[in-house]
């Protein structure tokens, strides 16, 4: 809840005090840099997340061969984020290149991150529910 109410509200209060301090010009260089790179991220995520999670789900019940698919995801979605970085960089000038790296890979290390939750979200409420099949057991 308070999450949903952060993510109104602070946009609310920093939009006006962003445009003031870095002006038109700056805002429209900065959004053409965020539309260019999210082709490129588009690019590189290309239907990695829906794979993650059909294989995710089809190896839940099997506990090395989901680690293993796990990380073979995240290996798969660094080399595909890679290569579309690479292309970027002979696409566009050193100067945008310079100036979007940063976004590209703070998507990649939260996608990496969200992958990471769900897994250990996922084995945590595996655990969960053997305790309380253990506990129903005792009564």
């Amino acid at each position: 809840l308070i999450y949903q109410i952060l993510i109104l509200i602070l946009p609310l209060i920093t939009t006006p005090y962003i445009s003031r301090v870095l002006g038109a010009e700056y805002i429209g260089i900065y959004s053409y840099t965020i539309s260019v790179t999210t082709y490129f991220v588009l690019f590189g995520s290309l239907g990695v997340a829906l794979y993650r999670q059909r294989q995710i789900t089809y190896e839940q019940k099997k506990g090395k061969k989901l680690s293993k698919t796990f990380w073979e995801i995240v290996i798969l979605r660094f080399v595909t984020m890679a290569i579309s970085m690479i292309i970027f960089y002979f696409a566009f000038n050193i100067y945008l290149y310079a100036i979007t790296i940063l976004s590209c890979i703070i998507v990649s290390f939260l996608s990496l991150a969200i992958g990471v939750f769900a897994l250990v979200s996922s084995k945590l409420f595996e655990m969960t529910i053997e305790i309380k099949d253990e506990n129903d057991k005792t009564i």
